[in-house]
C-alpha cells in the first residue's frame, strides 16, 4: 500500500488517473490522503509518481505500508486480531 498526501481540492480524476497506472488495484481518498493498494508498492511507486506530475498535482507525504500479520488477518477477514 502506497499513501500520498496531496493537496486539498485536487480533482477526483486524479484518482481515475492512479488506477490505471500497472500495478495499482484500487485507489481509496480520505480527504487529503490517498491509499493507494498494489501488488508490489515498490514496483508501482514510480508509475505512482509519473501520474501525480503528469496531473500536475503535488505530493505532500508518501508513505510504502508494507503488509503485516494484522492487515493480513484484517483483509481476510474484516476482523481485527482483538476483536
Amino acid at each position: 500500500v502506497i499513501r500520498l498526501g496531496i493537496p486539498d481540492g485536487t480533482p477526483a480524476t486524479v484518482d481515475a488517473t492512479l488506477r490505471e497506472v500497472a500495478g495499482v488495484v484500487e485507489v481509496q481518498r480520505a480527504g487529503a490522503t490517498l491509499k493507494i493498494k498494489t501488488r508490489q508498492a515498490q514496483q508501482a511507486l514510480i508509475g505512482v509518481i509519473e501520474a501525480m506530475n503528469r496531473a500536475d498535482v503535488s505530493i505532500h507525504a508518501l508513505e510504502i505500508l508494507e503488509p503485516n500479520l494484522e492487515s493480513v488477518f484484517l483483509g481476510l477477514t474484516g476482523k481485527r486480531l482483538r476483536d
